[in-house]
């Protein structure tokens, strides 16, 4: 009996040596995987999804396989704490999410008080910029995107007043774009008509929004929203006049093609992906994705799978978890799958922006000084 009890020790550490017996670092993704704002967070863990398996499948992290963990916050800032909550008394080590600007608002006290770094792919809201905190991002603040576009609707488009319709849901990114973007305007001799909000969770008349947007006779109407509320408002604004139409680069999914059709040819928006302009490695990154999930992917699936292999590189670096901030930051330099990126000292990102357009359904970038309102 003993010689048999000697074995199975034997067997049980030969197994834990060979098979991965090391236990996995748990890795969250919260976003909204259901409702309105699904095509985002979807699209985004799909990203992770496929970071996580060319990880794994290149032997881990020291040995160790990652395991994802996923909660849905529904676009609702008490589903996204619950679900945080939830994931970090699971055990996930660091979280990636949330896809929206409110929902990481929304928990932020929360990965602070747990001391549990948060990688957010897609939150460009200026509320966390130059803080201190254990939210660190992949992409540029809203400030940078809602600049650059103000000043190429000026210089380059001649556009000389605009209305702005914006989505209360979201307004820790929206009500920054509109403001940021009214400053700048306005520094350059630009004029603001009308400001109209709406919340993509009521009930709306797109039609009022689109009319009330256009009362005064603006040069061109900006839509800070989703990409289906933007192609049902521009569907609208299209009924009345051919004036051009801006957008954000939260709108940018093939949702706003899709559903917008011809309404949204022409639309153009200031992104910081544009896939005229991406890495070597993106072609088979895209390829593996998209025979992986049956879709190209989007941007949120590009700054998820980025926000993975940041995570990836520093526990490489180091697999203390506690030290995780700290060994992300001190790297500052990034080769993302689009584009390198830089993160500073308080996790904010600095990256490119490129004006994008809707050509013949497809999203084309712009190239410098090259384009013109038609």
């Amino acid at each position: 009996m003993k010689e048999l009890l000697k074995y199975s020790i034997v067997i049980v550490l030969i197994f834990n040596l060979y098979c991965g017996g090391k236990e996995p670092v748990k890795i969250g993704f919260a976003g909204s995987l259901s409702g309105k704002f699904s095509d985002f967070g979807t699209d985004g863990r799909d990203g992770v999804i496929s970071a996580i398996e060319k990880i794994n499948s290149e032997g881990g992290i020291n040995g160790r396989k990652l395991e994802l963990l996923t909660s849905d916050d529904k676009g609702s800032a008490e589903a996204a704490r619950k679900g945080d909550i939830d994931l970090i008394d699971r055990g996930a080590a660091v979280i990636i999410g949330h896809m929206t600007s409110s929902m990481t608002m929304a928990v932020a006290d929360i990965v602070n008080e747990k001391k549990v770094v948060m990688v957010s792919p897609t939150v460009s809201t200026d509320l966390l910029n130059d803080i201190d905190d254990y939210i660190i991002r992949v992409v540029s603040s809203t400030k940078v995107e809602s600049l650059t576009l103000a000043e190429k609707v000026y210089d380059l488009y001649k556009i000389r007043s605009i209305s702005f319709i914006y989505d209360l849901s979201n307004r820790d990114y929206t009500e920054s774009w509109v403001k940021n973007f009214k400053a700048a305007f306005s520094k350059k001799g630009g004029r603001s008509i009308e400001t109209i909000s709406f919340s993509s969770l009521d009930t709306m008349q797109y039609s009022k929004i689109a009319e009330d947007a256009l009362r005064k006779g603006p040069d061109a109407v900006a839509v800070v929203a989703n990409s289906q509320d933007t192609a049902l408002i521009c569907q609208q604004i299209r009924k009345k006049t051919r004036i051009p139409i801006f957008a954000c680069a939260w709108s940018q999914t093939k949702d706003l093609i899709i559903q917008g059709g011809g309404s949204v040819e022409g639309v153009i928006l200031s992104h910081q992906f544009s896939k005229d302009n991406v890495s070597e490695d993106y072609p088979e990154f895209k390829k593996s994705f998209t025979r992986r999930f049956n879709r190209e992917p989007e941007f949120p699936a590009v700054f998820s799978y980025n926000a993975m292999m940041v995570i990836a590189d520093a526990l490489k670096r180091d697999d203390n978890i506690s030290n995780l901030k700290k060994t992300i930051l001190e790297k500052r330099e990034y080769k993302g799958i689009h584009s390198n990126f830089k993160i500073n000292e308080y996790g904010d990102a600095i990256t490119e922006f490129h004006l994008i357009s809707i050509k013949e359904g497809k999203f084309v970038g712009i190239p410098n000084k090259e384009e013109a309102v038609k």
